[in-house]
C-alpha cells in the first residue's frame, strides 16, 4: 500500500497521491442509491399512461423519467469509465489530472507548500495590522470619551447636585463662597472641598478620585476678580 500510495510522487512532493483524491470523491457514490429510489417512486407513473384521464404533460414528465432510467446505465458507466482511465493515467504520472472534469476545467489539486503557507499568513497578518490600525485610534478615542463621561455623570452613592445653580452640594450654601473646583470638574465652597477632599480624598458627587489630594483644589475666579 505504501508503494501504491508513493507511486507517481516522485517527482513533485506537492503532487497528492491517487488514493488521496478518491478518497476525497466518495460522495459521489451516493448518488447511484438516490437515482434508484427516485425510478423505484417513479415506477408507478407506468400505470398513468394507460390512464386516459392522464394529462399531457403529465404523460411527457413520465416518457421524460422513462427515458432517462434508459440512458442512466450508460452515462454512469461512461462517468466511471473515463474516470478509472485517468485515475490510471494519474497514478503513473501520465497527466496531471485525475479526471476528466478537472482536465475540462483546467484545475491541478496540490498539496500547500511553505510558500503557500507563508503567503497565507503574511495575508491573515496585514488584513490584521489593517485592522489594528483602526481600532486602536478607536479604543484610544473610546476611553477618553469613557472618561469624559465618568466626569460628567454624577454617581450614585455621591453627594446629590442641588436643583439651584451656584449651590454648594454640600453645605448647600447659596450663592458658593469661596467657589473651589475639583478635578471632577464639580464646584463646592472651599471650606466643603478641603474638608470632604483630606478626609476621603475623592469627589463628593461623582466619587472621582482625587490623586493628590487637597493640592487639586482648584479656586473659582469671576472676570471681575482676576
Amino acid at each position: 500500500m505504501e508503494f501504491m500510495s508513493a507511486l507517481g510522487s516522485q517527482e513533485d512532493a506537492y503532487r497528492p497521491s491517487l488514493f488521496e483524491l478518491v478518497a476525497q470523491e466518495k460522495l459521489r457514490d451516493l448518488l447511484q442509491p438516490a437515482v434508484q429510489y427516485v425510478t423505484a417512486v417513479k415506477e408507478r407513473e407506468n400505470e398513468a399512461l394507460a390512464d386516459p384521464h392522464t394529462t399531457r404533460r403529465r404523460r411527457f414528465l413520465i416518457r421524460l423519467i422513462k427515458l432517462f432510467r434508459k440512458v442512466y446505465p450508460y452515462i454512469n458507466a461512461l462517468y466511471h469509465g473515463s474516470g478509472l482511465v485517468y485515475n490510471v493515467l494519474y497514478l503513473f504520472n501520465k497527466t496531471k489530472y485525475h479526471s476528466p472534469w478537472l482536465h475540462l476545467l483546467g484545475l491541478q489539486i496540490k498539496r500547500m507548500s511553505m510558500a503557500d503557507y507563508r503567503a497565507y499568513y503574511d495575508k491573515i497578518d496585514a488584513s490584521q495590522s489593517k485592522t489594528a490600525a483602526w481600532s486602536s485610534p478607536l479604543r484610544m478615542f473610546s476611553g477618553v470619551f469613557g472618561k469624559f463621561i465618568e466626569f460628567l455623570k454624577p454617581d450614585p452613592r455621591g453627594t446629590k447636585l442641588p436643583s439651584s445653580p451656584n449651590t454648594c452640594p454640600l453645605c448647600m450654601a447659596s450663592p458658593v463662597n469661596n467657589p473651589t473646583a475639583l478635578p471632577s470638574g464639580f464646584v463646592f465652597c472651599y471650606t466643603c472641598a478641603y474638608r470632604y477632599v483630606e478626609e476621603h480624598g475623592r469627589c463628593p458627587v461623582s466619587w472621582i478620585k482625587v490623586e493628590r489630594g487637597v493640592e487639586d483644589l482648584t479656586k473659582v475666579y469671576a472676570d471681575g476678580n482676576l
